[in-house]
Order: C-alpha cells, then structure tokens, then sequence
C-alpha cells in the first residue's frame, strides 16, 4: 500500500487508512445470515466490496472467510415478537470477478473499478414461516424463494452509494430493492466502524403477500381485507462493528432499526412500526 499517496489523495490520515484496509482485506462481508424481509439495509452485506481495491496494490486471488452468526430479528416484517436464527457464515470471492456469500448470494461483478461495482447475483428471500399462522390469525405463509439480483454501487470517498433490484423466482413473486448509503466513523488498527442509512421497497406483489389480506384470508382471520399498493416499505439505519482479534480471527457487531412506511405501516398486520435487529458474528480468514 502507498500510505503517503492513498493519504494525500483522500485527505484522510494514514493511520486511519491502514485501519480501513485491515479491515476490508480482513472482514469484508462480515456479517449477515438473513435476506430480506429484514431491517438491516441492504449495504451490510457488502460493506467494503467496492473500495478495497484503493486500498490494495494487489487483489488477491482467493479470499476465503468462514464463520458463524447469530441474530435477533423480528418473527416478521411489523412483528412486536422476536426470534433467534443462527447458521454459518461464508465469504468466498475469485479475484473481482465472482462472489459466493451468504449476504451478497452467488454473483458475478459486471464492471469494477475505483468508483463503480456492478454486477448480477442469484441471493434469497426467507419468506414468511407457516409457523406464524396462528400469530396472524391463520393468514397465508410467504414460500422462500431465490431471487435475481441486479446491483450497483458508486463510491464518493469515504461515502458508498448502493443500490439494487431484486426479481423473486417464487414465494412473492414480485419486484423488491433497497437504497442505501454508508461510510467509516471510527477506526484504529484493531476496530472499525461502518454506518449509514436505507431506503427498500416492493411492488404491489410483494406488499400484498407480506401486507395485504385478501377476501378468503380475511374471512379465516378476521382481519379486514387489506390491499396496500406498492413503494417505499421502511427506512432504516444501522451500524456495523468488527474487532480484529489477530491477522485471522474476528469478530463483527451489528446493530439496526427501521421504521415501516405508508401502506406497510397501515397494514392490519402491523404491530410495530419500528423494528430492531442484532447480529453477531465470529469468523476466521483464510
């Protein structure tokens, strides 16, 4: 790494860019079990993809992480009752070409460069449990489908920009994607800190099956018939932490909030309006 030009040409201390660096060489993608619905902006999956490049002479080859996580979110988008779900944790990246992670899903990068990543991935949406049925007075189940994702991000150092839209291939079979924006604000050599905010949203299909409630399951629940429309779902903001243990081990803290919009907020399903979630994770570098 050029310390002194990487300095000099972001205005930022060298200090601090050496901390940047260890951690994204380090624990990029670091977190994320759970796909959408969720309130965690859809940026902290790949948090540190696209600027890794400024801070590395060389884009290794293989970059390898395993791990595991743990996280408490809500039973469902607008519950006031949480879960537990825990599982493995993968990273596994060739070069700036292709991609297979547990947040990000199986892509490829289209373009990449110092201020644009682009690609297509193949990720997952965990739908809605039958477990939940009688939580929601016996309303429909939501399959867990793959998706097909379209993504874009731009970087305007130290802020990234990202962007994505997602096509499910089942489940709510419907158009859904994320706005979001984040950017370093604390860092040393052994901790690292990323925040920022989100935007998601869905069309009609995707606000029905999660939202809406149509005349045979409001005649099974009691609900009234409900029909939202689709646009903005929730905006969020969260705040994602990694300490370095040594050169391989780490661990990563996240933490994040969102707050359901318009049709989603007015659903009859729709307990809490401000949903929480934390996630924690331990995983080793290859």
């Amino acid at each position: 790494m050029k310390n002194g030009d990487r300095g000099s040409r972001y205005d930022l201390p060298v200090n601090r860019l050496s901390a940047v660096a260890a951690v994204l060489i380090l624990t990029q993608s670091g977190t994320a079990l759970a796909q959408n619905p969720s309130p965690l902006p859809e940026w902290v999956y790949s948090a540190g993809a696209p600027v890794m490049r400024r801070f590395m002479d060389e884009i290794p080859t293989w970059r390898v992480i395993l791990g595991a996580s743990v996280e408490v979110l809500p039973k469902y988008d607008g519950s006031h009752k949480y879960r537990i779900l825990a599982g493995p944790m993968f990273d596994i990246r060739y070069k700036e070409l292709a991609f297979l992670a547990t947040g990000e899903g199986l892509g490829v990068n289209f373009f990449h460069n110092d201020y644009v990543r682009t690609g297509l991935a193949i990720t997952y949406d965990l739908g809605r449990s039958p477990t939940l049925a009688n939580e929601l007075n016996r309303l429909g189940d939501v399959d867990p489908t793959p998706e097909a994702k379209l993504f874009g991000e731009l970087v305007l150092f130290p802020v990234v920009l990202r962007a994505n839209v997602r096509r499910a291939m089942g489940g709510y079979n419907g158009w859904a994607g994320d706005f979001g924006a984040y950017l370093p604000i604390a860092g040393t050599k052994r901790l690292f800190i990323f925040a920022g905010p989100g935007l998601s949203f869905g069309d009609q299909n995707y606000m029905q099956r999660y939202f809406g409630i149509t005349e045979a399951e409001a005649d099974a629940s009691g609900y009234p018939v409900y029909t939202p429309s689709g646009g903005a779902k929730a905006v969020s903001f969260a705040v994602t932490a990694t300490w370095l243990m040594g050169n391989h081990w780490f661990l990563n803290l996240t933490g994040a909030g969102d707050c359901l919009l318009n049709d989603a907020d007015d659903s009859p399903t729709t307990q809490n309006r401000v949903q929480g979630i934390a996630s924690f994770t331990i995983a080793y570098r290859f």
